[in-house]
């Protein structure tokens, strides 16, 4: 609703909201002793609109609004996006919860779509490449760790802060505070590189 009303700043917001609330819905669940199957059920489906349907719409509208890209190639790139989050999320229930992803995580492809908006990514052709490997990326068998798997990493662990504070830098810029400008989302995708890169790390094995 949001981008068909060319709110589309706001719209990434939203989804950087559900992003964070579908991080923290798991944990509150298990720390209450609430976990249930069902609700199991109902987070893997709204991960479908959450990180599927809202950023492919978003990818359309940014692309066809403000990089003023044909209708046909906004929409095709919005379907192949929408595809590839179908694909990784029934790959994740059929396979289940393992020490890590295969491909990139659903939440980060959203992320980085909302992210590379008003980036220095947003020259057109950049812009549309780069989404380009994130979908990719999401339907590959290339390993990423999971949020448990990496706090024990060393390497991953000491990213943490600094990419909760740049998302909420990034956040905050698009509710509204647009003196915050495009450095607060080059800086947070600087920091999601490194976890893009996450299949090609190999940290030492102590001795």
């Amino acid at each position: 609703l949001m981008v068909f009303n060319d709110k589309i700043k706001l719209s990434a917001a939203l989804i950087i909201a559900g992003m964070i609330l579908d991080g923290l819905d798991g944990r509150i669940a298990r720390r209450l002793n609430t976990y249930s199957k069902f609700g199991e059920k109902i987070d893997s489906k709204a991960d479908y609109t959450t990180f599927g349907i809202a950023p492919a719409i978003l990818l359309a509208g940014y692309c066809f609004q403000n990089l003023l890209l044909p209708f046909y190639l906004s929409a095709s790139l919005s379907i192949c996006y929408f595809a590839a989050v179908c694909f990784r999320l029934w790959r994740f229930n059929k396979e289940g919860h393992q020490e890590d992803f295969t491909g990139l995580p659903s939440p980060i492809g959203a992320l980085f779509v909302a992210v590379s908006t008003w980036s220095w990514f947003s020259n057109k052709w950049i812009f549309i490449i780069l989404n380009i490997v994130n979908i990719i990326l999401m339907i590959s068998r290339f390993k990423y760790p999971h949020n448990e798997t990496a706090h024990k990493k060393k390497f991953f662990r000491y990213l943490k802060v600094p990419v909760l504070i740049a998302i909420a830098f990034v956040f905050l810029r698009y509710i509204g505070i647009e003196s915050l400008g495009n450095t607060v989302n080059n800086i947070l995708l600087l920091l999601m590189g490194i976890y893009y890169a996450a299949p090609l790390i190999k940290e030492r094995k102590k001795n």
